[in-house]
Formats: structure tokens, sequence, C-alpha cells
């Protein structure tokens, strides 16, 4: 007897049934691969750029498991290796959570286990107290020490024209930077400030966020 065609909505469930599947075995690691310790460093949709302590330097593009939640930047997993790099089996509790609004107003991580954010300002876009308020807010709010950087320092016709505005912080306790990939000055005084540290750059769009780390960790560059 001739197979009875499917309908429209028959085959769409017969597709997104088939598509889990397919998921779920993608997120089975093999029995007989070991379990290692890893740190994202990025994540793209399903997957996440895993790097393994023991080699720094040495990243596998892995697939989450799918009981895990969110995964962000700086969690620390449980990871196996399989022929398509490796999945992602687990995560250890966070010790600090960096968190930002959606679109919606809802917070979401957008970091874990750092202990420091570097807030990146620049002469342009203009910094403003209310601004740096805010992430300075955000840093105690979670326990991270906080650093203000004056990027493109090249910019400043008067070297000392944003100084009531930093004097302000400086004399509170926050320390404060100048840089400029330009003049390729303050990248030595930034890098020892971060040594030990695990650390997010924050700051507005134009601030030269990208360039400070390219700065930093040139062999880092596609």
């Amino acid at each position: 007897m001739a197979g009875r065609k499917l309908s429209q909505n028959q085959a769409r469930r017969v597709e997104k049934l088939q598509r889990r599947r397919t998921e779920h075995a993608a997120s089975e690691p093999d029995p007989d691969s070991p379990a290692l310790d890893g740190v994202v460093i990025s994540r793209f949709g399903k997957r996440v750029d895993v790097e393994d302590p023991r080699a720094p330097g040495t990243v596998c593009r892995c697939h989450m498991r799918s009981n895990i939640d969110s995964l962000v930047a700086g969690d620390r997993v449980v990871w196996h290796r399989d022929d398509e790099g490796g999945i992602v089996t687990a995560r250890h509790e966070r010790a600090t959570v960096l968190s930002r609004p959606d679109m919606h107003g809802t917070l979401r991580p957008a970091a874990a286990n750092l202990d420091r954010i570097v807030i990146v300002i620049a002469p342009e876009p203009p910094p403003h107290a209310n601004l740096l308020d805010r992430y300075l807010a955000a840093a105690e709010d979670v326990g991270l020490q906080a650093l203000i950087l004056l990027n493109k320092t090249d910019l400043l016709s008067d070297p000392d024209a944003l100084e009531p505005l930093l004097g302000v912080y400086r004399a509170i306790g926050y320390p404060v930077l100048h840089a400029s990939a330009v003049q390729a000055g303050g990248f030595d005084e930034l890098r020892d400030a971060l040594a030990g540290h695990t650390t997010a750059f924050v700051g507005q769009s134009g601030v030269g966020k990208s360039s400070v780390i390219s700065a930093l960790l040139p062999h880092e560059q596609d």
C-alpha cells in the first residue's frame, strides 16, 4: 500500500524532531574521551571556543550540551574532545558575573569570573561623569576592581583638558591611565596593571577598545 503523504505541519514536526535528535547526538561526548577543564573565550550561536588552561593559546570550537544554560566568555567548563572539535558538558559555578541589559531591558550575563574591568574613554566621543559612574557602580556591585583608561590621547590639544573630570576619580582611589595607539604609548603601564587579572574592556562605541586590545595582544590579530 502506498504511503500516505505528510501534510506540511506533519513534515515540519518530523523535521523538527530529526533536528532535535541530531542536536542531542552532537551534545553527547564519546565515553572514551577524558573530561577536560577549560575556559570559554568566545561564543558563536550554539558553539563556543574553549581554551585549555594547561596549554594557553590552544583553542577548540565546541558544541554545548543542550541542558547547559547560557555560556559567556570567562566561564570555566568541563569539555570533551570529539571528531568535530569538542563538547561542553558542564559549567563550573561562577565567581562573578558582569551583566548588561538586552533590547528588552532584561539583564543578561556578558562575562564571567572577572576580577577587573577597564573603562575605556577618549576625547571623542566626549566622556561624561554619568556614564563613568554607571560603569563604576556596576563594577562595585559585583566586586570588580575598576581602572579608567583615557585612550587616543594624541587627539588632545591640551593634555590636561580632561583633568577636571578624571581628577575626581583619581582622588577617590580609581587608577587612571593614558594610552595612544597612534603614538604607541602607555601600553606597558597598562599591561603591568592587567598582569594576573581576568579583565573585560568596556566603554562607548568609538573609544578604541579594539585598538587597545590589538596593541596589548598583537599576536592574536587575525
